[in-house]
């Protein structure tokens, strides 16, 4: 098939006065719709969309498409690489990013560095350690870490890119009987990593440490979150607000488990923790909204008891939080809510003439229900917070983040994402109040023949107040017959909101 770049300028409209108007639109070809689709955005330089398609039993070609903000091509570059090698996931820094393949049979890794300026590539390989499955990457400096969790302990790999040597090293705690992962970020510009491993003590007390590494790829702190705290932490991010003090925030529940009551606020200063704060996702603006009233009235007369008795109300849910945003002193947390669905099967067969009857449950995706924003100062105070219904039609198979944000210096904040053909669009002023809320039914394909049979989408963050949406469409063309009556693209739009 022809490999063309299709650029179509797109009909800017407005529905029910919500200022979001879609503005350019680039279609690539999908020959392989199972293929690997991918937009990653480089702010006011542009972008770089990736796809990977099948060229034979043993072999996939690597396409790498270099755009400018009008959505114009300006590089490419392309390479093969063995099936057996799968994408995992990939990490931007400044002009650089890293893309990691990986086949876990033959414990083998492959990171592939392009130079957005250059599009050149650089390969590395490395060996995976045994028995390990890589958990989280990230990339600082000239080094790509990677997180891998065994049955015991984790182990963290230092790769050098300017040596292309690797290191392993075993990610212990001193006075834990066992240790686990709960990923990392980077920090500081991304010139800092920040390594999260849940711990239990000897003592049966488990605690969080947060291990401060520098761009060297040396280990420069450390930092005990929870340590004799009577709250289970089970999620945390942290910011750099200066050389000596982390800000860290994150999800925690009264019980044992991996669900989340409230988040939390810590400061910590030369490793030293200065505070930590706790609130009850109960306690949050509208954050019961997306219940049916009647499930709403039901958990009001549940928490007044509770409280009547001393007690206090938790509702642990199933949650992705989003790395915390810093702007102007102020932090910004989003937190996003879900549980997972299943299906029943019930198959009846004959056996000598008799039925019998097998029931199978099978998982069905995880169904996402709202999101939380929750803004606070250095102090760990709240200074507003609100939640909205978060309902996609798309039931994912991996816990994902649906939601991008957009935090402006004057402290408006717009937030969008997108479920199969539709877009939605919050944006909030500077004291949390929803001013504007946005549903626009359809990701236009710029033709008026045309219809979409079938749309996968994602949406990121760009510049200003652009935003990609970005996916998989299957189109059907119901006029023109010098066009195909259907077609499989990989589409990025430019969305914007005003």
């Amino acid at each position: 098939m022809k490999k063309t770049l299709t650029i179509i300028l797109l009909f800017v409209f407005t529905i029910c006065q919500a200022q979001v108007k879609q503005d350019l639109r680039v279609e690539l070809p999908a020959d392989d719709p199972d293929g690997t689709f991918q937009a990653i955005s480089f702010g006011k330089e542009g972008l770089i969309s990736f796809r990977g398609e099948k060229t034979s039993k043993k072999s996939t070609r690597w396409i790498f498409t270099r755009m400018d903000v009008n959505q114009k091509q300006v590089d490419s570059t392309a390479f093969e690489m063995p099936r057996m090698l799968r994408f995992r996931e990939y990490r931007v820094l400044q002009e650089r990013v890293a893309f990691l393949f990986v086949c876990e049979s033959r414990r083998a890794f492959q990171i592939v560095m392009l130079n957005f300026n250059t599009m050149q590539t650089e390969k590395i390989n490395g060996n995976l350690a045994a028995k390990a499955f890589v958990e989280d990457m990230c990339l600082i400096g000239d080094y790509v870490f990677l997180e891998q969790m065994t049955k015991r302990t984790p182990i963290l790999i230092i790769v050098n890119l300017q040596s292309k040597i690797s290191r392993k090293l075993p990610l212990k705690v001193q006075g834990a009987s066992r240790v686990w992962t709960m990923g990392l970020e980077t920090v500081g510009d991304g010139n800092e990593a920040l390594i999260y491993l849940g711990c239990r003590m000897k003592s049966k007390n488990a605690t969080i440490q947060v291990q401060h590494w520098s761009k060297e790829g040396q280990m420069t702190r450390k930092y005990f979150i929870s340590d004799n705290d009577i709250n289970n932490i089970t999620s945390l991010t942290g910011s750099l607000v200066s050389g000596d003090r982390m800000i860290f925030c994150g999800t925690y529940s009264g019980k044992s488990s991996s669900k989340g009551a409230g988040y939390f606020v810590a400061s910590f200063t030369d490793g030293e923790r200065d505070f930590i704060r706790y609130y009850n996702f109960l306690d949050l603006e509208n954050f019961t909204n997306y219940l049916t009233e009647r499930k709403q009235k039901k958990l009001d007369r549940k928490k007044k008891r509770k409280e009547a008795h001393g007690n206090t109300m938790e509702l642990n849910l199933w949650f992705v939080p989003h790395q915390v945003i810093e702007l102007n002193h102020q932090f910004y947390f989003i937190c996003e809510f879900y549980f997972p669905t299943y299906r029943t099967v019930t198959t009846t067969t004959y056996i000598n003439g008799r039925p019998s009857t097998t029931t199978h449950t099978y998982f069905d995706g995880y169904q996402y229900t709202h999101a939380s924003l929750i803004c606070f100062d250095r102090d760990g105070n709240k200074l507003w917070d609100n939640t909205f219904e978060l309902f996609p039609a798309y039931k994912p198979f991996s816990v994902i983040r649906f939601v991008a944000a957009n935090v402006q210096p004057e402290g408006k904040v717009d937030l969008m994402y997108s479920s199969m053909n539709r877009l939605f669009s919050r944006s909030f002023d500077s004291q949390g109040k929803i001013v504007k809320s946005t549903n626009v039914e359809g990701i236009d394909t710029g033709g008026e023949d045309e219809k979409t049979k079938r749309t996968i989408s994602s949406i990121e963050y760009w510049y200003d107040n652009h935003f990609l949406a970005y996916g998989m469409q299957r189109i059907k063309n119901r006029e023109k017959a010098d066009k195909p009556k259907k077609r499989d693209v990989f589409f990025i739009n430019k969305v914007s909101t005003e």
